[in-house]
């Protein structure tokens, strides 16, 4: 909290211990930053802050998730926290339209003198950083190797995650282009047991990557 400075953390934390149990113990402390990155992440979100605050365009890179590079100038209007990410939430001039933009990918922050007025703009109009469309849900069983078993706990709610008789894992996610990639980060201490479908995808996908490297020799 004391990162944001949008707060007085110190009287928030003085709240939750009256509310939790009263007592006088530091035992709760919160910090939003990326782990090796708490001074570049307290400077981008302070600058964020001031031209929020002042009500001053923006310009800065950004990289999508389609992994293209753009120079973005825009008038800031909220910033807000989900899901383990910070957003911007901002209006696009150039195409007159709301825009979200994901903090770790923002870059090169510029404050500029151009000024704009809050008032005008609907922040209504604003989706929340998620897909407002329902997700198409896949069960991928997997076998992971014990030292690595941790991130299913870390990355998925208990609510997706069915332990199977046999010690494997049945995982709930998201349909999308995304599983491939996330079930090779896991390495050699994952194995896909169903559907036959993805299994094969990622057999594929490490073919492709083999190949990448055999080019090399």
């Amino acid at each position: 909290m004391a990162a944001t400075e949008l707060v007085d953390s110190d009287k928030m934390l003085n709240k939750l211990r009256n509310f939790f149990s009263g007592t006088d113990k530091e035992w709760i402390e919160v910090d939003f930053s990326r782990w090796g990155h708490t001074a570049g992440d307290n400077n981008k979100f302070e600058q964020l802050k001031t031209a929020i605050i002042n009500e001053h365009a923006v310009k800065f890179d950004y990289i999508s998730a389609y992994g293209e590079y753009k120079d973005c100038e825009v008038h800031p209007l909220k910033l807000s926290f989900k899901s383990k990410a910070w957003y911007l939430q901002a209006f696009y001039p150039v195409e007159n339209d709301y825009r979200i933009y994901k903090f770790n990918r923002i870059s090169n922050i510029t404050v500029l003198e151009t000024s704009f007025s809050t008032i005008d703009h609907d922040i209504s109009q604003i989706a929340p950083p998620e897909d407002p469309l329902p997700l198409d849900i896949t069960d991928v069983k997997v076998r992971i190797s014990s030292h690595a078993k941790y991130r299913v706990y870390d990355e998925f709610a208990e609510s997706d995650i069915i332990v199977n008789e046999d010690g494997s894992f049945t995982l709930r996610m998201t349909h999308g282009m995304w599983i491939p990639d996330y079930i090779l980060s896991y390495g050699t201490a994952i194995e896909v047991l169903e559907p036959a479908s993805l299994r094969q995808t990622v057999m594929t996908r490490l073919d492709e990557v083999k190949q990448k490297y055999l080019s090399k020799t």
